[in-house]
């Protein structure tokens, strides 16, 4: 059943999904009592004078979410026309916060939706540890905007929620936050967790920020697109088929073909326009004025380029999970869109290769070691 849709900003709009069980019990006067209990919160109930292990279906409540919402078609509007789906964008919680949960942060790839996440979610709530210790957080985002702003919008999102939910910060689940990304989200996840100095912002304009003439709403904007700091509640980031140096199939027929037909931000245009308005020649001039997902993702992209020269902060743990046809990692392995050598990390805290494609977030080889992944996380007698 969905509980009732709240006017939080927070909850799906469709609302939240929930199994329920109920369980038949004869009391004392041997009146029949019909109880029912959310196994998501509950999995033991006393039951003919012992305890017993409620039944439960963990697939269900996504799979009526999925029926119910229109995110699919939402996909291709959101890459096609990213300012017809800006609304919808946001952080979702799949169920009522709970303060002693650890978010798990799901981010989407190119021409996706949060559906992706469908088995990795019913993975994650079919573990009875998992399940305990972790909740899911979906990021909603139209993804022909380019990585840099959806950054930033998801940047601020998780900012505003955390402060709506726990104003205090001293919440556990708020102190240490899990990110995946699968393809794009990968990379837009990446920027949570990485130091931008002046670096990107370098790679594409001759003058520094403080030298430019710019309006106050406008230096404001740019000032967020164009430069961060890890988030300082962010601890693990999992990365699944991330093209960190592009892929080039964004410089191919297919990509030009796509990149061609995304509209382009109206927001990102004015804004470019008018900060080579007012400082001629301050931009180099193969940068566009407002750029598509696609465009960035080119391996000769500048802006790419620049954040993959990025440190990850040292205080979070990373891992990614990298799928090639043949499941090799060698010179020419793929997975048909991002090549081993794009998506391998130095540093990376662990890493596998599944013999997969593209769509490695739907095989169960990535499944089992996302799990591995979080029972590792997990520290003290429950996660013994």
């Amino acid at each position: 059943r969905a509980s009732e849709v709240s006017e939080s900003s927070h909850l799906p709009p469709e609302g939240i999904f929930r199994s329920v069980t109920a369980v038949l019990t004869i009391d004392e006067n041997d009146n029949m009592v019909l109880s029912m209990y959310d196994p998501m919160d509950r999995e033991l109930v006393e039951f003919c004078d012992g305890v017993a292990q409620l039944a439960a279906d963990f697939t269900a409540p996504y799979a009526s979410l999925a029926a119910t919402t229109h995110l699919a078609s939402a996909a291709a509007a959101g890459f096609f026309d990213p300012e017809d789906v800006r609304a919808r964008r946001g952080s979702y919680l799949l169920q009522e916060y709970d303060p002693d949960r650890i978010p798990i942060v799901l981010i989407h790839g190119l021409w996706s939706s949060p559906l992706t996440w469908r088995e990795v979610t019913n993975e994650i709530w079919g573990d009875p540890l998992l399940r305990e210790r972790f909740q899911i957080w979906h990021y909603v985002y139209p993804t022909g905007t380019p990585v840099l702003t959806t950054a930033r919008d998801l940047r601020l999102s998780l900012e505003g929620l955390i402060h709506q939910l726990d104003p205090e910060r001293d919440d556990a689940a708020t102190n240490d936050i899990v990110l995946m990304g699968h393809s794009m989200g990968g990379l837009i996840a990446k920027t949570l967790v990485q130091s931008s100095g002046s670096t990107v912002w370098d790679a594409r304009f001759r003058m520094s920020i403080e030298e430019m003439s710019l309006e106050e709403g406008d230096r404001a904007m740019a000032t967020q697109i164009y430069f961060f700091e890890p988030l300082p509640f962010v601890e693990c980031v999992i990365f699944l088929a991330t093209p960190h140096r592009g892929s080039e199939l964004a410089d191919g027929l297919v990509g030009r073909l796509g990149d061609s037909l995304v509209r382009p931000s109206t927001m990102l245009e004015g804004l470019s326009r008018r900060i080579s308005s007012l400082n001629p020649g301050a931009r180099y001039p193969d940068s566009r004025d407002a750029p598509s997902s696609i465009d960035v993702l080119s391996p000769s992209h500048a802006g790419l380029r620049a954040l993959s020269e990025l440190a990850i902060d040292s205080q979070v743990s990373y891992h990614s999970i990298i799928a090639t046809k043949d499941g090799s990692s060698g010179e020419h392995a793929s997975d048909g869109v991002v090549l081993y050598e794009s998506a391998h990390l130095q540093g990376a805290s662990s890493e596998l290769i599944v013999e997969a494609g593209h769509d490695v977030v739907l095989h169960e080889e990535s499944w089992r070691e996302i799990r591995r992944i979080l029972h590792s996380k997990i520290k003290g007698p429950a996660g013994d």
